[in-house]
């Protein structure tokens, strides 16, 4: 074993382990940066040979996006960083989760990776966070109890949420809120939302967002089909901007959001539990102005 990799086995691994990215390329990146730290002679031509490879480019085109890294090159990784275990397996699976194109099988994968995520945690409150945020059902139980003259069992509950949950979730549900504070249970029984906010730590920020927002736009797919057009509002339109306009944009979509949480909370008497969801991405790359033939 040579003496860089030796260093990367004893003290960069020892921080920086797979399964707290969502994403093979900024794990690299993050790898080759420490170690260009600990060493600013450590090339991109070392970490190739590193990790088993030639002396070439190749990590820097896996790190770019460039070159999509394979089944094969990401086992030879594995191998050579000495990754055991949910690791091991983890990082394989990063690796096909950032290369394949179809929506159901990343959704598939982005399970796995979430099913190791929270067995790797130490922290207790961490894991009932990604837990809350993983599944859609926990907010809405959540928004639920604060509302006036809402039943506290957990079969009354399950009979006003669609779509439709079983009791014993419910239940589960209200224990998780409880263990993390934005539930209270008084003496009698009595269930009380709390002013308690979400914090998500550095350990699991990545991953719960973006499971929490799967949930929900998969909530939005479904509601096309199970709820009455009087009952929910969506809309959308495909537009052309420019880089200033985008920005405007954003701004705009913030400053709404930030309206419809502060009306929320102005309501006296709230009645109904609903799912406010905004999405704005790309389709296309932005072209470089005056490339257009």
């Amino acid at each position: 074993m040579n003496d860089t990799l030796k260093i990367i086995h004893e003290k960069v691994l020892v921080e920086l382990k797979p399964s707290s990215f969502l994403d093979y390329k900024v794990f690299l990146s993050s790898l080759f940066s420490t170690m260009k730290g600990l060493d600013t002679g450590y090339s991109y031509y070392q970490f190739a040979e590193d990790m088993g490879f030639a002396r070439t480019n190749i990590m820097y085109q896996y790190m770019a996006g460039q070159r999509k890294m394979s089944s094969k090159a990401a086992e030879q990784i594995s191998k050579h960083l000495q990754l055991k275990g949910s690791e091991k397996k983890y990082f394989q699976l990063l690796a096909e989760y950032c290369n394949t194109s179809s929506t159901r099988k990343r959704d598939d994968l982005f399970k796995a990776l979430l099913e190791i995520k929270q067995s790797k945690l130490e922290d207790t409150y961490d894991k009932d966070i990604l837990t809350y945020l993983s599944e859609w059902y926990h907010p809405v139980i959540r928004e639920l109890i604060g509302l006036e003259s809402t039943p506290n069992k957990p079969a009354d509950l399950a009979d006003m949420i669609q779509p439709r949950v079983r009791p014993e979730q419910v239940k589960k549900s209200i224990d998780l809120l409880k263990r993390i504070g934005l539930v209270e249970e008084d003496e009698t029984g009595m269930l009380t939302q709390t002013s308690k906010n979400i914090a998500t730590g550095h350990r699991i920020r990545g991953m719960a967002i973006k499971s929490y927002h799967q949930a929900m736009i998969e909530r939005a797919k479904d509601s096309l089909s199970t709820v009455k057009g009087s009952e929910r509002n969506i809309s959308a339109m495909t537009i052309a901007i420019d880089e200033k306009n985008y920005e405007l944009v954003r701004s705009l979509i913030h400053e709404f959001n930030e309206k419809v949480f502060s009306l929320s909370q102005d309501i006296e008497s709230q009645d109904r539990i609903y799912q406010f969801n905004v999405q704005f991405f790309p389709f296309v790359t932005p072209q470089d102005k005056g490339t257009k033939k």
